[in-house]
């Protein structure tokens, strides 16, 4: 059953680096050669900022990440009235902040910060959005903010790149379809990706450059039956990664339909205490091709959580590359859109 949006979804954890050095997992996965549409070279070595709110949804903290180590940075300090919800890098590197404001899940804002950011550092822009729930945020490189928000039905919109203040959004893509809105994502060209739920099956649609209202996609993915799709990222080559119930999944540019994926890596097994994983609405991609994606595991009233990081090159059940972890934990619900982003 789909979830309810309430603007601060669902469980997932995020878990906060703190500065300690992990080694690469032994079994990592081995480069492998892809189908049509893929790579056959391994990509550029891991190295890469990667973005995580603290439990008190307060701070941004930056972790850099390497083939060996994470380190985190100095911590960003988000304004009190703001309690952090997601976060979105736009290809210029600045850092999105949104949020809801006073605790009020309809009243939502994004804070704009150049890259590097930290401390107390003011935002060079404050965007309040219109009232609803915030439940997906990406950005371009001209700055434009799309927001996936949710009233009664929910929509995509598209905030200018000079938005300050009380704004209005200068495009709403809102088809019928688009029951919930679980993750969005925009290519070099304007595209428009929207993983969502349209009321009988979950879906994934593009929407040409610069589509507005009940504009008709141009491509749509649907899961296979009884499945669901999450979080949604693009690659240079514009490849379309997804998360599909507890695996990432690949697709070739214009894929439509049911196709069987170009690749596949599963999430590794749940270990004892631990009983099962939840699924992630959040799914990032690095400028080399690394994907992220937020793992928690439950049961037995005990909760564990930690970002993996795959290569895309790597297939079927391995070992992530690289796990960032710590007790420093945001606990949600299932199916969570969660506060991580990377550059």
């Amino acid at each position: 059953m789909p979830l309810a949006n309430t603007g601060r979804a669902a469980p997932l954890l995020i878990l906060l680096a703190t500065s300690l050095t992990l080694p690469c997992l032994t079994g990592c996965g081995s480069d492998i050669t892809r189908p049509a549409g893929g790579t056959t070279s391994g990509p550029a070595p891991l190295s890469s900022t990667l973005y995580m709110a603290a439990s008190s949804a307060t701070q941004v903290l930056p972790v850099q990440v390497t083939a060996t180590s994470t380190v985190t940075g100095t911590a960003l300090n988000v304004p009190s009235f703001l309690s952090v919800t997601l976060l979105a890098v736009d290809p210029k590197g600045n850092l999105y902040v949104g949020g809801t404001v006073s605790g009020n899940a309809q009243q939502c804002e994004v804070l704009v910060y150049p890259a590097g950011a930290s401390g107390s550092a003011t935002p060079t822009r404050s965007v309040v959005l219109e009232p609803g729930a915030l439940t997906a945020l990406a950005a371009d490189s001209s700055g434009q903010i799309y927001a996936g928000q949710s009233n009664t039905l929910s929509s995509v919109k598209v905030y200018a790149a000079t938005a300050n203040g009380s704004s209005t959004a200068s495009v709403v893509l809102n088809p019928t379809s688009f029951r919930y809105i679980n993750d969005v994502a925009v290519d070099t060209t304007g595209r428009i990706f929207v993983s969502g739920y349209n009321g009988g099956a979950y879906f994934i649609d593009t929407f040409a450059a610069g589509a507005s209202g009940a504009a008709t996609p141009t491509a749509t993915l649907y899961a296979p039956s009884g499945s669901y799709f999450g979080g949604i990222a693009l690659d240079a080559s514009g490849n379309l990664w997804a998360v599909e119930q507890l695996t990432i999944v690949e697709f070739a540019p214009g894929a439509s339909g049911t196709p069987t994926p170009l690749t596949s890596i599963n999430l590794q097994p749940v270990t004892a205490p631990y009983t099962g994983q939840t699924y992630s609405n959040v799914l990032r991609i690095d400028s080399n091709g690394y994907l992220y994606i937020p793992v928690v595991e439950t049961g037995a009233s005990v909760v564990t959580g930690f970002t993996a990081i795959y290569s895309p090159t790597q297939s079927g059940t391995p070992l992530p590359l690289e796990t960032v972890t710590s007790n420093d934990i945001i606990t949600t619900s299932v199916g969570s859109s969660i506060p991580l982003a990377v550059r």
